[in-house]
């Protein structure tokens, strides 16, 4: 017969033994998710010829002097600044007729800025629609490039996004359409605000990211 100390160990034995017996038959522990780090976005190739060349296609009838004027002002000032990746930035107008944009496009515009219902492969397309009136300061610049319009409605939207264009291409250092789709966030999205080319450009020459805001 077992000695009482003997016994002890065999039922301490038993007790371990169940133990582990119930931890094994129950049911398998979930394993938990690894988590997959998200990519960061890069951006396109570039596609572009190293000019940054924009159209407007706009109706004269219908305020296409004052938007003209405002993307004038603004190509202006761009290449006073030195312009966008080292060469001057081109513009071009056309009216709103049937070859308007194929005019554009054989042209080799990056970027049109035209009234809703344009379409273009291979072109950004941005869409002016006149609603905000420039202050004074603004409506100064703009009459020295235009004295013959008396209503620059429209010219502050065509100015802000001519110039959201140009530093798109510098961003992403390329001119073509994709690029400047992808610049486009980029310059709406950084840590310094700035609002001018000038400002904004020499911001991303220091290394910041930067969130244009048009100062009007």
């Amino acid at each position: 017969m077992p000695s009482k100390p003997m016994i002890r160990v065999i039922v301490v034995a038993a007790a371990v033994a169940a133990l582990l017996s119930a931890c094994t038959s129950g049911p398998a522990p979930t394993p938990s998710a690894t988590p997959t780090p998200t990519p960061s976005q890069t951006a396109p190739a570039a596609s572009g010829d190293g000019v940054l060349r924009i159209g407007t296609q706009t109706d004269a009838a219908a305020g296409g002097g004052a938007i003209v004027a405002g993307a004038e002002l603004a190509v202006r000032e761009i290449n006073l600044a030195g312009g966008v990746n080292g060469a001057q930035v081109v513009l071009f107008h056309r009216g709103v007729a049937e070859t308007a944009t194929a005019d554009l496009v054989v042209k080799g515009a990056d970027v049109i800025l035209a009234g809703p219902g344009v379409a273009a492969a291979d072109v950004l397309l941005i869409a002016v629609e006149p609603s905000e009136t420039p202050d004074d300061e603004l409506a100064a610049r703009l009459a020295q490039i235009d004295p013959g319009v008396s209503d620059f409605t429209g010219a502050v939207e065509s100015y802000h996004q001519t110039v959201r264009a140009a530093l798109a291409a510098v961003v992403v250092g390329d001119d073509g359409a994709e690029s400047l789709r992808f610049g486009l966030d980029a310059v709406s999205a950084g840590s310094t605000e700035c609002s001018s080319f000038g400002e904004c450009s020499a911001a991303l020459a220091d290394g910041f990211s930067i969130t244009y805001t048009l100062a009007h």
